[in-house]
């Protein structure tokens, strides 16, 4: 993606919520901690044969997926919104943007 001419011109994805529907966003990952959006998440994971609407392990603003081995939503999101300047991996396109999970 040619994202530096975007970033030139300061666009970094500031004051923009993005939605990121897919297996969970690990919520506590250090390039998306500061921009996971706890209020605006929904976990939509359910238990088979229970009447919760989501996994007892966590609330349902909560986005963490319900096993290490689903990092998907993770890294889609990371793709999205990873933060800059932090020597940890990369950065996201739009690393001022925030991060509704699922």
């Amino acid at each position: 993606m040619n994202v530096l001419p975007a970033w030139q011109q300061s666009y970094h994805g500031e004051g923009i919520l993005v939605g990121v529907v897919d297996d969970g966003v690990f919520k506590n990952h250090p390039d998306l901690a500061t921009r996971v959006n706890h209020g605006s998440s929904h976990n939509f994971v359910s238990v088979q044969g229970s009447a919760w609407p989501w996994s007892p392990w966590s609330d349902p603003n909560d986005p963490t997926p319900s096993s290490e081995s689903e990092s998907h939503g993770t890294r889609c999101a990371g793709i999205i919104a990873a933060q800059e300047n932090n020597n940890i991996c990369g950065v996201g396109v739009a690393y001022g943007a925030e991060i509704a999970g699922q």
